[in-house]
């Protein structure tokens, strides 16, 4: 791949080479360490807004815990919703961009208004332009399957009650259903776990008829199904060629059944990460990897992207977890209809 130079709106990047390390690895590394507890920085105690910073975090460790002790069916998807609570308060100015853009984008895309709309990982709103939705649209729908981020909404929205309304849902609707039959044959070895894994066929899902927003969920679903597979038979397992390749066989089927349901609304909206940019003084200056398992939609079945647009996230600045680390995950926006 050719040496490119990006522009975050506050910053430019070095030239980004191809290589071969996983950013994924670099990310589930520091999430375990945020998980092991909150440390909070030294420069939070310099201005009275970061020693509030220091005690939101604090009380979200609290609130997290609880829910992974009462929740633990889900905690996978609590560990990466605390994850990404921490990056979101440590480093809010880098993500400043990235959340203007998606917002910007999702306001474009929707000026026609309807009578509903349904958005997909929403989270805790970061990225969601609700007011405007409200105002152009009869009746918004909040889907995560974070509870503890659909226990804010709920929270977050109570001014627009019998107009907005939050639900804990998987957007896949067969995560549970799939786990549980791993589980089962787990111990049966590695050719049964890879056999059951191919043979895995993801339903679609409609979610509504009117207006459908996937936002920045897409390239989560292989991550989350990758990882759920790592706990279920063991990592040393899941690493096997013959399993690794079969959960990426899964995984792009849940991607493509993902972007059918998309198809199926009269208008759609797709903001999801397309690659992943890594950095450390242990390597080149830059190496790369695909977002997703599947294809990238161009095109929905029956649908054509009026709208398009990219940037660059900023999910990690330099040495902003670890000296000489940066992560950085390039964005793209489709709207179909």
């Amino acid at each position: 791949m050719a040496a490119l130079g990006f522009d975050f709106g506050c910053g430019s990047v070095p030239p980004i080479a191809e290589c071969g390390r996983s950013g994924r690895d670099l990310e589930a590394e520091v999430l375990k360490s945020m998980v092991r507890g909150v440390q909070v920085k030294e420069s939070f105690f310099g201005r009275a807004e970061d020693i509030a910073s220091s005690c939101y975090l604090r009380y979200q460790r609290l609130q997290y815990l609880w829910h992974r002790l009462t929740r633990p069916n889900v905690s996978d998807f609590l560990d990466v919703g605390f994850g990404i609570d921490l990056r979101s308060c440590w480093f809010r100015e880098a993500w400043a961009h990235h959340l203007a853009r998606t917002k910007g984008f999702i306001n474009e895309a929707t000026r026609e208004g309807g009578s509903e709309v349904v958005v997909l990982g929403v989270g805790r709103l970061r990225d969601c332009p609700l007011d405007e939705l409200v105002e152009r649209f009869g009746r918004v729908i909040l889907i995560d399957i974070d509870p503890r981020a659909i226990a804010w909404c709920r929270g977050a929205v109570r001014r627009y009650r019998g107009r907005v309304f939050c639900e804990e849902s998987d957007v896949t609707g067969v995560f549970s259903e799939w786990s549980k039959a791993i589980k089962a044959i787990r111990g049966e070895g590695e050719e049964q776990v890879s056999g059951y894994l191919r043979k895995l066929v993801a339903p679609k899902r409609q979610w509504s008829d009117d207006t459908v927003i996937s936002l920045n969920l897409l390239s989560q679903l292989g991550v989350m199904w990758r990882d759920r597979v790592a706990r279920i038979v063991g990592h040393d397992t899941a690493r096997t060629e013959n399993v690794a390749e079969a959960t990426s066989v899964a995984i792009a089927r849940l991607e493509r059944a993902h972007c059918l349901g998309l198809a199926a609304a009269r208008r759609s909206i797709l903001v999801a990460d397309r690659f992943f940019y890594s950095a450390s003084e242990r390597s080149a200056p830059w190496e790369i990897e695909d977002a997703l398992y599947g294809l990238w939609p161009e095109r929905l079945p029956g649908r054509s992207d009026w709208l398009r647009g990219s940037w660059l996230w900023q999910l990690v600045p330099p040495d902003g977890e670890r000296a000489g680390e940066e992560i950085v995950h390039e964005v793209w926006a489709r709207a179909f209809q």
